[in-house]
């Protein structure tokens, strides 16, 4: 799985692009006036839950090793795993590190705990809805050797229906965790 994602630029790519989401996110809500305290809550683990949602389309990206463990009888649940132990790694690097970082940043050490919590919660959600996704869902991709800026056309509006409900289902399923991290707030 290492050498798979250190290889193929379809996973690499956005890997690397990622941390330009969350300073984009950052400098607009600083630009927007939105306070400090608010803003430190959101890229660690927006991060995560996009390094989570990142194998939402795994199934298609890697059609024919997928069509290989099935005619080899692998267990479907040793390709979950394999297709997840890379962002899961990474994820809870990011989760962690990143979650003590922006505490450290915002000068409030009583963050860190929940803010790690809220990290690890949304790579957790975004890894398991995705890793459904995949396999329920999946749509057209571009093939290994292009340019991973390259996307094939679907076949209906059902590709990006299947995109933002996976996201959106991934991101309701940290709701739970912000309600309490929330109430822990204001009590």
């Amino acid at each position: 799985s290492i050498t798979y994602w250190l290889r193929d630029a379809r996973y690499i790519v956005p890997l690397l692009i990622l941390p330009l989401v969350p300073a984009g996110l950052v400098l607009a809500f600083w630009l927007a006036g939105i306070p400090w305290s608010i803003i430190v809550w959101l890229p660690v683990p927006l991060v995560s839950l996009l390094i989570g949602w990142s194998v939402h389309n795994d199934v298609a990206a890697d059609g024919t090793a997928f069509w290989l463990h099935v005619v080899t009888s692998v267990r479907g649940r040793a390709d979950r795993w394999g297709r997840v132990v890379i962002p899961l790694v990474l994820g809870l690097v990011v989760a962690i590190a990143g979650g003590v970082i922006s505490a450290a940043l915002h000068d409030d050490d009583a963050i860190a705990a929940p803010l790690v919590a809220l990290s690890v919660c949304a790579l957790l959600a975004g890894l398991g809805v995705s890793s459904v996704a995949s396999a329920v869902a999946p749509y057209p991709t571009v093939h290994p050797g292009d340019s991973p800026f390259q996307q094939p056309q679907g076949t209906g509006g059902g590709t990006g229906m299947a995109q933002i409900m996976s996201l959106l289902i991934a991101a309701a399923a940290c709701l739970p965790v912000v309600g309490a991290i929330l109430a822990a707030v204001a009590a």
